[in-house]
């Protein structure tokens, strides 16, 4: 997560922007901002609401575990898509019961971790080093294509890359002694049958060395967060018509020109950038509620109109957006999601 979010905030901070926004397209070599020179409103609304989001997930990265709970979910997923195409191959019958047998392997030895408790550094350490080694046994037993098109070790080699990550990290806080990240005193029983989180580490870590490198990976968090949270400020006035109290669709930096269409439902994109402009007391609470709030009918139900009846116009806010049960918003997201909606409580929420 570090490590690309700086290389993505890093680029961003190369890009042209107009008054906080970024434009709507850039080449992607030179980075240089594409004709027209247009701001999108509600390109720049998801974008700030997004980063807010980012923003408030990275300074709660310090009192997580060292070692994130959805590692071993990680390496699940890839493991499931590794047998997918193992399964499609066509090698011979002798290579594939010996690649399935080290698949399998691999699968007992994560589906033990993901039912145990890792209640210290050192037994996380041991666990995920010999996920790493089974994982490289996989890649070593791996069939070498036999046909045209079909896949080489591909998910077998990201299976090892992303043991060796995790192993990685590990390490880095542990060194070549696991002990060494052991804390003292009523921290030590705070954190009895848990993994230790970054501040315990950067507080109360017995070896200096894991306290300075706690504290630098805080640091490093906190810095991000303020670099994302910078780049979710943008200026709005311009962009903003205070008789209709509605936003414009967008505006051309290179003529100067505001567009005449406004944006002006609820149960669309634009609620995200209203929101968002609303809570860093940019516009007036007046611009939530000049937003239509055209209703139809399904199954008997209320439910709001969007401009084309996308789930994505209907859903993409709802990714970060609070959501309140019973509310015309919440019915309307179920309405446009047929199969039904994820579960709202394993969402972020946006505090802006």
């Amino acid at each position: 997560v570090l490590e690309r979010t700086q290389r993505t905030l890093a680029t961003m901070e190369n890009l042209a922007r107009h008054r906080g926004h970024f434009y709507n397209w850039y080449d992607t070599e030179t980075l240089q901002p594409l004709p027209p020179h247009y701001v999108s409103t509600v390109d720049s609304g998801n974008l700030a609401g997004h980063l807010l989001t980012l923003r408030q997930g990275l300074l709660a990265l310090p009192d997580q575990p060292v070692l994130a709970p959805a590692t071993l979910k990680g390496l699940a997923d890839t493991l499931g898509v590794l047998e997918e195409v193992q399964r499609g191959s066509v090698t011979g019958a002798e290579t594939q019961a010996q690649a399935q047998a080290q698949v399998q392997a691999f699968a007992a030895a994560l589906e033990e971790a993901r039912l145990a408790p890792l209640p210290s550094l050192a037994q996380a350490a041991q666990v995920i080093a010999r996920l790493r080694a089974l994982a490289a046994e996989i890649l070593a037993a791996w069939p070498a294509p036999q046909a045209e098109g079909e896949p080489g070790p591909h998910w077998p080699g990201l299976l090892v890359s992303a043991c060796q990550a995790a192993h990685a990290e590990l390490q880095w806080f542990t060194g070549s002694d696991p002990a060494a990240t052991d804390l003292e005193g009523r921290a030590q029983e705070r954190a009895v049958g848990r993994l230790p989180t970054l501040r315990e580490l950067r507080l109360d870590a017995r070896d200096p060395q894991v306290r300075a490198r706690a504290l630098a990976r805080i640091q490093d968090l906190e810095r991000l967060a303020h670099v994302a949270g910078q780049f979710s400020l943008m200026e709005y006035e311009f962009l903003y018509d205070r008789s209709r109290h509605l936003l414009s669709i967008g505006y051309n930096v290179d003529e100067r020109r505001l567009d005449p269409g406004f944006y002006d439902l609820l149960a669309s994109e634009a609620r995200l950038c209203s929101f968002v402009a609303i809570a860093q007391g940019q516009l007036p609470q007046e611009t939530w509620f000049a937003l239509g709030r055209l209703l139809t009918d399904v199954d008997g139900d209320a439910m709001l109109l969007s401009w084309s009846g996308s789930m994505f116009e209907y859903l993409m806010p709802q990714l970060v957006m609070p959501s309140y049960p019973d509310t015309l918003l919440d019915q309307t997201a179920h309405h446009a999601c047929p199969g039904g909606c994820p579960n709202r409580a394993t969402t972020w929420s946006m505090r802006a």
